[in-house]
C-alpha cells in the first residue's frame, strides 16, 4: 500500500495544509511503481492501494486490531479500516470503512490490553494532543469511545509521533518529537532532571527562527 507524497508545506510553522489540496497540489495520488521499490531476498511487494489524498487525506500510520483487521489513520483527519485482500488481490475504495470515532490526527497507534492506543499530533489544535484509549461501547464494534489518558503541548509536526509496547508488555511507551514540551516527570522516573545544553562553542539559533526556543533534552519518551 501507498500514499501520496506530501503537499507543500504551509508557510507558517503548524499550520497543515488544506484538505483540497492534498490530492491536485501534486498532480493526484500515483503511488511508485511496485519496480522502483528495492525488497530483501525472497520478500515480495504489492500495491494493494492508493489512498486518494482529497478523500480520504495522507495516511501516516497503519495498526491490526484482533480481528485481523487494518486499521489507516490520516495525518489531518480521521480513522479508516479494512480487512487485507489476499495475496495477488487489490484493495477496492468500496472496502474501505471511514470509522465514525471522534478522533483525529493519529501519528501512532497500538492495539493492546483490548483497546487501541493513539498518539495524536493535532497540527491544527482542533484536539489537544498526546495519548488517548479507544475502545468499543457495549455492542458496538465502531470504536466509538475515546478517552484522553494524557495531554502536551505540542507544535508542528514534531509532537507526538509512536506508540509502542514496552519490553516486558505490560506497559507503554509514547515517543515525541522536539515540539513536545516537557511536562512534570513521574516521580518514579529513572531519568534525572540535570540535562542542559552543554555547548562547547556559543550556542548559534536557526537564523529564521525554526525551533529556537527548543532546549534540551528535545524529545520525550
Amino acid at each position: 500500500m501507498a500514499t501520496a507524497e506530501e503537499a507543500p508545506k504551509a508557510g507558517k510553522a503548524g499550520k497543515a495544509p488544506a484538505s483540497t489540496t492534498v490530492g491536485p497540489a501534486i498532480g493526484e495520488n500515483k503511488a511508485p511503481p511496485v519496480s522502483r521499490i528495492k525488497a530483501a531476498k525472497d520478500f515480495r511487494v504489492e500495491l494493494i492501494y492508493s489512498v486518494p489524498g482529497v478523500e480520504q487525506g495522507s495516511w501516516v500510520n497503519l495498526c491490526v486490531d484482533p480481528q485481523g483487521r487494518i486499521l489507516a489513520s490520516d495525518q489531518f483527519g480521521g480513522l479508516y479500516r479494512f480487512t487485507p485482500p489476499p495475496a495477488g488481490r487489490v484493495l477496492k475504495r468500496e472496502q474501505i470503512e471511514k470509522l465514525p470515532t471522534n478522533i483525529r490526527a493519529i501519528n501512532g497507534m497500538l492495539w493492546a490490553f483490548g483497546a487501541l492506543y493513539v498518539g495524536v499530533n493535532d497540527q491544527e489544535n482542533k484536539i489537544p494532543s498526546c495519548l488517548y484509549r479507544i475502545s468499543n461501547s457495549a455492542g458496538s464494534d465502531q470504536l466509538d469511545k475515546v478517552e484522553l489518558l494524557r495531554s502536551v503541548e505540542a507544535r508542528g509536526d514534531r509532537g507526538m509521533h509512536a506508540v509502542v509496547l514496552t519490553p516486558d508488555g505490560k506497559g507503554l511507551c509514547l515517543v515525541c518529537g522536539n515540539g513536545a514540551k516537557l511536562t512534570t516527570p513521574a516521580a518514579s522516573s529513572p531519568v534525572p532532571a540535570i540535562w542542559g545544553e552543554d555547548h562547547l562553542l556559543p550556542r548559534m539559533p536557526d537564523g529564521r527562527g525554526f525551533m529556537r526556543d527548543v532546549l534540551a533534552p528535545g524529545g520525550i519518551i
